[in-house]
């Protein structure tokens, strides 16, 4: 049997296991092909100065065009970091619950798993994170937000790990975004409450952090 909390799929096989899957968004392919795209030019640019630069002389239009270079290349990193981190977010099995035996099997991304016996959890916790960014362009300031939820694990141990973040898959940003986040925070709350529920445990909300 299967259904579908969002973007992601829930499949419930015969055997006693659960399985919870990823279905990439618009966003997550805007941000795979048109970031990486974006940081190609810019780091080949910057590139080109930097070979310029060890060919000429040491002068104060160097030191000029060497922060030039390090603008683009960070510049270039951010958008290729965020192409390659959202093209290695797990798909497939984000979730696998096996109740025969008590195992929950976690992909942290596309190269890393973990397991976690049901015996070591205490509970689930889901927060928030309000994040509000500005950004200053011709005399103007931007106001940017940013809402992310993230799932964690308290153990038995009463450490904490965070085990995955929900993030909203809408691209643009519009009046509606309390709207989106409303939305968000109960896809978070419907998947955290069947992995939960899966293993035996409860799940908190801690509430929302403002940054």
């Amino acid at each position: 049997m299967n259904y579908q909390i969002n973007q992601y799929t829930v499949e419930k096989e015969a055997d006693e296991i659960l399985k919870i899957h990823y279905k990439r968004t618009v966003k997550d392919y805007f941000y795979i092909i048109v970031y990486f795209l974006i940081s190609i030019p810019i780091l080949s640019i910057c590139l080109l100065i930097t070979v310029h630069l060890f060919r000429d002389k040491v002068d104060s239009n160097t030191f000029f065009g060497a922060l030039i270079a390090v603008c683009l290349f960070l510049t270039g990193c951010y958008f290729l970091i965020i192409s390659v981190e959202t093209l290695l977010k797990p798909i497939s099995n984000v979730f696998v619950i096996d109740k025969r035996t008590a195992i929950l099997k976690i992909k942290l991304n596309a190269f890393r798993n973990i397991e976690i016996p049901f015996s070591e959890i205490k509970n689930f916790q889901l927060g928030a994170r309000d994040i509000e960014t500005h950004s200053h362009h011709s005399g103007r300031t931007y106001k940017k937000q940013l809402y992310l939820i993230h799932l964690s694990i308290c153990f038995t141990n009463n450490k904490i790990r965070s085990i995955h973040q929900f993030e909203s898959s809408h691209l643009l940003i519009s009046f509606t975004e309390k709207r989106k986040n409303k939305s968000l925070k109960e896809v978070g709350r419907q998947v955290a409450d069947l992995v939960a529920k899966e293993c035996d445990r409860k799940y908190l909300w801690t509430g929302t952090e403002k940054s």
